[in-house]
């Protein structure tokens, strides 16, 4: 009698721990995201471009050299183990900076879709870093969001401040700090 009591209480254990294994799966995390999320977000792009000019003991001026809403891309490759190759396609950004931005960011899988961070590695080859990211996203549904993207170029030049009598130039030398603020938001095609 003792050993049925014993084999019952075995079966009824063991049921009980089989049961409870299929209550604590969850989604399954991807060790591959930068695989998962790579290709081409097609979206539009936020851009404001400011200038700001300050010649040595004088006042600055500020000036908007682009401000506007057009379309473009983010194209997203896989690199390694939760890194991911990153390039923002866009004429205007094209024509103003001179340079792609390219490089390598961090990736992960969430709840919600993939987190990019660690924008400040985001590379030329010729300048370094170039900007600073926060707040990017990817949903469930294959939509990026780049919430606020930063680029800060200074270069010191001489600049006219005004004329002489003559009417001839008047040069200074001036810091110019360019400042590109960039969101996206866009699907994946």
């Amino acid at each position: 009698m003792k050993r049925l009591l014993y084999f019952a209480m075995a079966i009824i254990t063991s049921l009980a721990f089989t049961a409870c294994g299929d209550d604590n799966d969850g989604p399954s995390v991807s060790l591959n995201p930068q695989e998962d999320a790579a290709g081409t977000y097609s979206g539009t792009w936020t851009i404001n471009i400011i200038k700001e000019t300050t010649p040595v003991g004088e006042a600055t001026t500020k000036e908007t050299l682009y401000s506007g809403t057009p379309s473009g891309s983010v194209v997203l490759t896989a690199a390694a183990q939760y890194i991911a190759d990153i390039e923002f396609v866009n004429d205007v950004l094209n024509e103003y900076m001179g340079d792609p931005l390219k490089g390598k960011i961090n990736i992960a899988q969430t709840s919600n879709g993939y987190t990019l961070f660690n924008f400040a590695s985001i590379k030329s080859a010729e300048d370094g870093i170039v900007g600073d990211g926060y707040g990017a996203s990817i949903s469930v549904n294959n939509e990026l969001t780049i919430s606020s993207f930063t680029r800060v170029e200074k270069v010191q030049e001489e600049v006219i401040i005004g004329y002489d009598r003559r009417n001839r130039p008047i040069y200074k030398v001036a810091e110019v700090k360019t400042t590109y603020d960039l969101s996206f938001t866009g699907v994946k095609q």
